[in-house]
């Protein structure tokens, strides 16, 4: 944790020096910080929320792209969640269904109801 408790403070850095809380710039930022902040913005794009579905590949692609383009995201980070991308989005729904799982059993009583991503 003492390790990544600093990238999670400075995932809302970019490399444009746009981000916050110090406005650091690339080659600043750590590198575990600028996958947070890929990660960030991945599962918020990809994950369906309650005002809107999750989009699809091609969208979060476009989307993460234009934001290497913008400064916003690292390009390497970038590219890497590209290169992998079923592997992670994978990951990021069977971590989705089980907060899901976890939080229905917390407020049921045990009763599971499942999430229709």
């Amino acid at each position: 944790f003492e390790n990544v408790a600093p990238w999670a403070g400075l995932h809302h850095e970019k490399p444009n020096g746009k981000g916050y809380p110090f406005g650091l710039k690339e080659g600043e930022i750590p590198f575990g910080a600028l996958i947070m902040g890929t990660a960030d913005v991945f599962s918020a794009l990809a994950e369906t929320r309650p005002y809107r579905r999750g989009l699809d590949r091609e969208k979060v692609t476009d989307i993460l792209r234009e934001n290497v383009a913008g400064g916003a995201l690292s390009g390497v980070t970038v590219e890497l969640l590209l290169d992998n991308y079923e592997l992670i989005d994978a990951a990021r729904r069977e971590a989705s269904r089980q907060a899901d799982e976890a939080y229905y059993k917390s407020i049921s009583g045990g009763d599971v109801q499942k999430n229709e991503e």
